[in-house]
């Protein structure tokens, strides 16, 4: 009797044999799935820390235009905009994320200090507290509301805002100096009565030993 040998292919061998039939067939390897929003996002995100905010803007302009509820991306989204120096569109992103995540503390510190640069201390004021509700361990939303209250030609309150900031941060050396002028000036009846127009606060550089954060490092 004669006996039949049966061979059989492995199934991986198959699998990968139907694939190469169908590279051949198609002439090109599957797809790989689109980017989500999420990628868009870690794309800008590489690009900003190299540096390259307008590579990074545009990631982020993709991430929240597939995800209009993504808060994360329209913050990093204004702070690109800062770094291009496009202050109307980080408005508008930062607004956007706080529309989204009212509770976003430092989104609000960073509208704030826009308003600052235009001169429109109404809405900076009222972001400065907010962000100091929600984050009330930030020296910064502090310091630059003193500052703001210090211009006014105010006594009391810069007085109390600029040693809350230097309970938290107490090398914040601009904050002692400022402390110091309100106390000389600010405190004097007479120098009060001749302040009339406020100019902007202070925006030098910080370096980590008590400077005024300049918009590029929001």
């Amino acid at each position: 009797m004669k006996t039949t040998i049966t061979h059989y292919t492995p199934f991986l061998p198959k699998i990968l044999t139907g694939l190469l039939v169908i590279i051949f067939l198609t002439g090109c390897p599957p797809k790989p799935p689109p980017p989500t929003a999420r990628d868009h996002y870690d794309q800008g995100m590489s690009a900003f820390n190299q540096g390259d905010y307008r590579y990074a803007a545009n990631s982020f302009e993709k991430a929240v235009d597939m995800d209009r509820n993504f808060a994360d991306a329209y913050f990093q989204l204004g702070r690109s905009y800062v770094r291009l120096k496009l202050h109307t569109k980080a408005i508008y992103a930062y607004k956007s994320c706080i529309e989204i995540r009212p509770s976003y503390a430092i989104a609000h510190s960073n509208l704030a200090a826009l308003y600052v640069i235009k001169q429109q201390y109404t809405p900076a004021i009222s972001h400065l507290k907010k962000a100091i509700n929600y984050d009330p361990s930030d020296y910064y939303p502090y310091y630059l509301l003193a500052n703001i209250y210090n211009k006014q030609g105010l006594c009391k309150k810069p007085k109390d805002l600029y040693n809350k900031a230097l309970s938290i941060k107490p090398d914040l050396v601009d904050a002692k100096k400022e402390l110091r002028e309100v106390k000389r000036n600010n405190c004097h009846k007479k120098h009060r009565e001749r302040v009339i127009t406020p100019p902007p606060p202070k925006t030098e550089p910080f370096h980590g030993g008590g400077k005024a954060l300049t918009p590029s490092q929001w």
